[in-house]
C-alpha cells in the first residue's frame, strides 16, 4: 500500500534527475497510483534542486548535474491516473499537474480497485464538468493519439 506510492515517486525522480525526460522529449509515460507521492513531494524536490546551486550545500550538487530546470517543470511531461480514492486527493493532483494530464484509473484487478470509477468521478463536486470530461475521456484519447 505504501510501496506503490513510493515506487511512483522514485520512477518520476529517476527519469527526471537521470536526464531521460530531456533526452527523449516525445516520451509519453503514465504514472499509476496518481503518481504516488510525486505531487506531494515536488516542492521538496524543487527546494533540493535550488539548494544544489548554493556553495555551502555540496550534498545537493547532484540535483543540478542533469537538470537545468526545476523538477516541478517536468510534472506536466507525465500523465497520471485518477486512482486516489478521495476527492480531495484527486483535486490536489489536478491542481498540481493540470487537469489535462490525468486519465481515468481503476487499479483493476487489485483488491483495492475503484469498482465503479465513472460515477465516483461524476459525483465529485469540486471538479468542473470540463475537468470530469477530461479525466473520463479526452485525456486518454490524447495520450493514446486516438
Amino acid at each position: 500500500m505504501i510501496g506503490n506510492l513510493v515506487d511512483r515517486a522514485i520512477t518520476f525522480g529517476t527519469l527526471v534527475y537521470g536526464g531521460v525526460m530531456d533526452r527523449f522529449p516525445d516520451l509519453k509515460l503514465c504514472l499509476g497510483h496518481a503518481g504516488g507521492y510525486t505531487a506531494f513531494g515536488i516542492a521538496r524536490m524543487d527546494k533540493g534542486w535550488q539548494a544544489g546551486a548554493m556553495e555551502n550545500m555540496p550534498e545537493f550538487e547532484d540535483a543540478r548535474t542533469f537538470l537545468e530546470r526545476a523538477p516541478s517543470e517536468y510534472v506536466r511531461r507525465f500523465w497520471y491516473d485518477s486512482c486516489t480514492y478521495t476527492e480531495s486527493t484527486l483535486r490536489f493532483l489536478l491542481d498540481v499537474v493540470g487537469s489535462d494530464r490525468v486519465v481515468l484509473g481503476t487499479d483493476y484487478p487489485a483488491p483495492m480497485m475503484e469498482a465503479d470509477p465513472v460515477p465516483w468521478i461524476d459525483a465529485m463536486e469540486s471538479l468542473s464538468p470540463e475537468e470530469k470530461n477530461a479525466v473520463l475521456s479526452e485525456n486518454s484519447a490524447r495520450l493514446l493519439g486516438i
